[in-house]
């Protein structure tokens, strides 16, 4: 492996086979649990609340999402010298690292205003972030 390289292993086959065999079984039975959304011919979203065995509280599902790009991603523009006509080089940097965490929920990302609370977090790693 070379230096910086990082390899997560979703591919291999035993991940794949608990995956298949283990961890999508439990998350269809854990959806049993939960409230499903039915679209309806008008657009409007239909509840439907599950038929839950005694004892089984509602599971209510929180995801995680998280991004890593440059600042100087997708850049289509450059600058140009007024006085001098020339085009100015773009540096070979892409940009500052940015790390973009959230939860979610079915609604959107989880927040509560009033309290000053959200669960979105950024920060630019690095030697010269701002952690």
């Amino acid at each position: 492996m070379k230096k910086g390289v990082y390899v997560n292993g979703h591919k291999r086959e035993d991940v794949v086979a608990y995956k298949q065999e283990v961890f999508l079984l439990i998350i269809e039975e854990l959806g049993l649990y939960s409230r499903q959304y039915n679209k309806q011919e008008d657009g409007l979203w239909k509840v439907i609340e599950p038929v839950l065995p005694l004892g089984v509280n509602r599971h209510v599902f929180y995801y995680h999402d998280e991004s890593c790009f440059h600042s100087y991603n997708y850049k289509k523009t450059i600058w140009l010298d007024s006085l001098i006509e020339q085009q100015k080089m773009l540096g070979k940097s892409k940009g500052k690292l940015i790390y973009v965490s959230n939860f979610i929920r079915i609604k959107g990302r989880i927040a509560i205003p009033e309290l000053g609370l959200n669960t979105r977090k950024i920060i630019y790693p690095g030697a010269r972030g701002d952690l």
